[in-house]
């Protein structure tokens, strides 16, 4: 039950919809995620951390930014690793406050031609 409620929050943090790769890809972070100790709140902090990176104007690759969600003691830091074409690829590394454990992941988000981000299997 805790894995479909972190999927859920997942999928409402990072905006997806609809049944696609994407959702497929969702399950597996959400199960990763359930697993490392991660809970929504600081999601939501990553999520919003991860956007003020790769919708910045001039990014480039080792770009990073840190974060911590004051009330658990989970923080984490998100670095951009690769540009390609409308796309890019984020890496996180979260340390979850309560149980210490570190999670490390990658992500892709690219831009769609109306402008919106969207999170993606490959570039």
């Amino acid at each position: 039950m805790a894995a479909l409620t972190r999927l859920l929050v997942l999928i409402a943090v990072i905006g997806w919809s609809g049944i696609t790769p994407q959702t497929v890809q969702a399950q597996g972070l959400a199960r990763m995620l359930d697993e490392s100790g991660i809970e929504p709140e600081s999601l939501a902090i990553m999520q919003d951390t991860a956007k003020s990176l790769y919708t910045a104007n001039g990014k480039a690759i080792g770009d990073n930014k840190k974060w911590t969600n004051e009330k658990t003691g989970t923080a984490g830091r998100v670095e951009i690793v690769d540009l390609k074409n409308n796309c890019v690829q984020l890496f996180h590394r979260v340390e979850a406050g309560r149980s210490g454990k570190v999670t490390e992941l990658r992500t892709w988000r690219c831009r769609t031609a109306n402008g919106d981000w969207q999170m993606s299997a490959k570039p």
